[in-house]
């Protein structure tokens, strides 16, 4: 567009190919055009330092669950266990299971190889299935 803007300049001051009613009229509508493109630039911009905030965010709660858990009054431990268990937490036979895999671990196991040792923390049993309310016993 800049470019575009360039080429207008000149066919009206070195080559007088145009009149100034059609120059300023065609510069109005090409600045129009550059600032809604700087505008979707700029926009674009700020949603990547977002997303690369919230993957950062995640990176970091992931790395340090123990250390959150361990500082966290008790909502905090209850946003981190719906966060990571979203369908809760059951204790049988004295283990901890869930109902179903959380999806940041299914979303963990596309990114990470299987050689990197990635699987559920020690002492998580998942999944356990359910009836009718009711678990199977182990």
């Amino acid at each position: 567009m800049r470019r575009r803007k360039d080429l207008l300049v000149d066919a009206f001051v070195y080559r007088a190919a145009i009149d100034q009613s059609t120059y300023q009229e065609q510069r109005h509508k090409l600045d129009q055009e550059i600032a809604l493109a700087e505008l979707e630039v700029t926009d674009a911009r700020i949603e990547e330092v977002d997303i690369q905030g919230v993957v950062d965010f995640s990176d970091h709660v992931l790395a340090n669950t123990e250390r959150l858990w361990a500082e966290a009054s008790l909502d905090g431990k209850q946003r981190l266990q719906q966060a990571l268990f979203p369908q809760g937490l059951m204790f049988e036979n004295d283990a901890f299971g869930t109902p179903s895999t959380s999806s940041i671990f299914y979303m963990l196991s596309e990114v990470v190889s299987p050689r990197e040792g990635f699987g559920c923390p020690p002492g998580i049993r998942t999944p356990i299935t359910c009836s009718r309310g009711r678990c199977p016993s182990r």
